[in-house]
């Protein structure tokens, strides 16, 4: 089939194929060196192109918007669940966010620590007690550990009167009856009313741990020592006079003063200090039911006290 193309250089006649129309009914044009036809692009196919190529930026900003609101949604997602959980967590607090000023870790660490130490000292008093005989060692052992009790009662003295400070300084201190006492028990609330209230124990402490109540810690020591002295009857025969006079001399001690009738013994004051501190720190809840008990047997007594819980010895 012959075609005619018309040029600048005149009317040139090729024979061979002649190409398809292009989708838009134009001739596509000739490689000279090759003799085929390439489509030519002509303005429609142009035109398509763009907006070929626009519509492609179209989709990929969508897409890239779409993105972007994915990730908005996902931070606020998270934003609005940590919410929540920090406020769940607000509304279920322990009595111990209620409670958190002012800050008592201190004087409690030594009030727990005086009263954890001074129950051992009395179990071990009250096993000896039940020996026939004592060794020495035994008995030097515990009546350190007795002096070094009495010795820390200013150390309890002085957390009590910073909590009573602390107290002041917080504005707590003049409400404080009417702060706890409703949320007390019966019990507890009867005990601390026969007291005068918690302001009044908290200053009755201070002005009760003196060296009265430092003698009473080891007091009962001297139940002990004649156990001690039967261990060692059988080696004073051959001893020296001088020796037989210090085991006697060893046997004696200062007579500890009576007690008042509205006076705490020093064990009273250590168990009501604890009870106390925890319900002031942290109101009062199950975590204060066993320090409770303790506090009535270590002032009140009766049949529900523990073996050893008193020191007699």
């Amino acid at each position: 089939m012959e075609q005619k193309s018309s040029g600048l250089l005149g009317e040139m006649i090729f024979i061979g194929h002649v190409p398809d129309r292009g989708s838009h009914g134009q001739f596509e044009h000739l490689n000279s060196n090759s003799g085929t036809f390439w489509p030519r692009k002509t303005g429609s196919a142009m035109a398509n192109r763009k907006h070929k190529h626009k519509g492609e930026r179209k989709m990929r900003k969508a897409r890239f918007s779409y993105w972007k609101l994915t990730a908005l949604c996902l931070v606020l997602a998270i934003a609005l669940a940590q919410g929540v959980s920090v406020s769940s967590a607000t509304n279920s607090l322990s009595p111990i966010a209620a409670f958190d000023e002012p800050n008592l870790s201190s004087e409690a660490r030594t009030i727990d620590a005086f009263n954890d130490d001074l129950s051992n000292y009395n179990k071990r008093g009250v096993e000896l007690s039940k020996k026939s005989t004592v060794l020495n060692e035994e008995f030097n052992a515990l009546e350190r550990t007795g002096n070094d009790l009495k010795r820390r009662v200013s150390q309890l003295k002085d957390a009590t009167q910073s909590i009573i400070s602390k107290l002041k300084a917080a504005g707590r201190w003049d409400g404080l009856n009417e702060e706890l006492l409703a949320k007390l028990d019966a019990k507890d609330r009867a005990f601390v009313q026969k007291h005068g209230g918690l302001r009044r124990i908290l200053e009755d402490a201070v002005n009760q741990l003196d060296s009265q109540a430092a003698d009473e810690i080891v007091a009962p020591l001297n139940n002990l020592r004649p156990k001690v002295a039967a261990q060692n009857k059988e080696f004073q025969f051959n001893e020296p006079q001088a020796e037989s006079w210090r085991m006697v001399a060893a046997n004696y001690s200062a007579p500890v003063a009576v007690s008042p009738a509205d006076r705490r013994s020093a064990r009273c004051v250590g168990a009501t200090l604890r009870w106390a501190t925890s319900i002031i720190a942290r109101g009062p809840g199950t975590h204060t039911s066993s320090l409770s008990s303790n506090m009535h047997c270590q002032c009140d007594g009766g049949p529900d006290c523990m073996p050893g819980q008193i020191m007699v010895w």
